[in-house]
This record gives C-alpha cells, structure tokens and sequence, in this order.
C-alpha cells in the first residue's frame, strides 16, 4: 500500500522527536510535518508516555537544543496534540506486540497507541518496529510530507 496520499493522523517516536531537538539532519525533513501540525492540518497522537521520554531538560543542551526541546514539549502539550493514556488496552495491546516483535516497552506502547488511536503514519528512528503497513498504521522513517508535491512558481 505505501504512505498514505492523505495525513490526518500522525504519531512520532520518541526518538524521532529526540532527532529534531538535536537538530539531526536525518529528522530536518520533518518540520514539514510538525508546521502542518502547528497549523491544525494534521493532529499529532501520542502516547502519555512521551512526556516521560521526551525530558524536560537535558544535561547536555546546549541553548539550540533548550530552545527546540521546549518548542517540542510545548507542541506535545498543546491543543494540537492528541495524548493518549497508557491504560490497560493500550498496556494489553503493548505486551502483545513485545512478545510478536521482541520491542522495548516503550516501542510497543508507541506502536499500541499507533494502532488503537488509528493514526494514518508512524515515523520511526530505528529498525526495532515492523516497517510498512502494519495493523492499520504505516511505519516509516522520516519524510518530507511535501516531497511529492510540486514546487509553486
């Protein structure tokens, strides 16, 4: 099936928020997507468990980094983001997909929230998920959501 055409619903992995606070050149493709976000044209779904991920701070920022992690947390706790409890079907759903895939807790609670929150893209880091379509959800790593389209002259 391959990305979807349309966008409604995404969901980031930590590490892939991690990648744009550090400023990672492999994540600059995504501010697309995180300015179509801060517009409303796309809800970001998230799993509570992100604002535990994604600290507050870190001993290793330097003033750039401070500022985009802020502007990220900020993002997270805004109207614009959908956040999920990590309850008990989100918890049941996550134990499934560690046993299937052999995922770290917090990569199957991602991909759980993916799943039941029917977000349309998953952007992943790493090569721990299931890649493709996958229970509803296509997993990915990190895209232009504008790449395709053509440039306005």
């Amino acid at each position: 099936m391959g990305r979807p055409d349309k966008i409604g619903r995404a969901l980031l992995d930590a590490s892939a928020l991690i990648g744009v606070i550090k400023g990672e050149p492999d994540f600059e493709c995504l501010r697309t997507l995180l300015a179509a976000v801060d517009r409303g044209e796309i809800t970001l779904v998230e799993s509570t468990a992100i604002l535990a991920e994604v600290q507050p701070g870190h001993t290793a920022d330097d003033p750039k980094h401070t500022r985009a992690r802020e502007a990220v947390r900020a993002l997270l706790e805004s109207s614009t983001t959908e956040l999920v409890d990590v309850n008990t079907l989100v918890a049941r759903e996550a134990g499934r997909l560690r046993v299937k895939h052999g995922m770290t807790t917090w990569d199957a609670v991602h991909l759980a929230t993916a799943i039941l929150a029917k977000v349309d893209v998953l952007i992943v880091r790493d090569g721990k998920f299931p890649t493709g379509d996958y229970e509803g959800v296509h997993v990915t790593v990190p895209f232009d959501i504008d790449d395709d389209k053509l440039p306005v002259l």
